[in-house]
């Protein structure tokens, strides 16, 4: 909570800019959070469809944001899925390693 009252006060600070409260800094990195997760997750999905061939890639803003939160770019685990080997999102134990990986391009 303390940065985010930073972030507002560091930008309201700013001249020209309309004043914007921490409240409104959250939801904004929330939905660029959002945007990158569902950009990532569709060059995934390009991918497997190519079979590891050429995909579109993601956006540069999405790549950073990615590389920002690598914590939260993981797949969900589920213990149903029989293909999970073949696109190397083997689980090992109580762990799961993931494929998903933020590169700049």
């Amino acid at each position: 909570e303390k940065a985010w009252k930073e972030i507002e006060s560091r930008f309201c600070a700013m001249p020209d800019f309309h004043k914007r409260n921490s409240s409104q800094f959250k939801k904004c990195w929330n939905n660029l959070k959002m945007k990158a997760k569902k950009s990532v997750a569709l060059e995934k999905r390009e991918w497997k469809k190519t079979e590891g061939g050429v995909a579109e890639k993601s956006d540069d803003a999405s790549q950073k944001i990615c590389s920002m939160i690598p914590e939260q770019m993981h797949n969900l685990a589920n213990i149903f899925d029989n293909d999970a080997e073949f696109h190397n999102d083997v689980q090992d134990g109580d762990s799961t390693v993931h494929s998903i990986s933020c590169t700049f391009t």
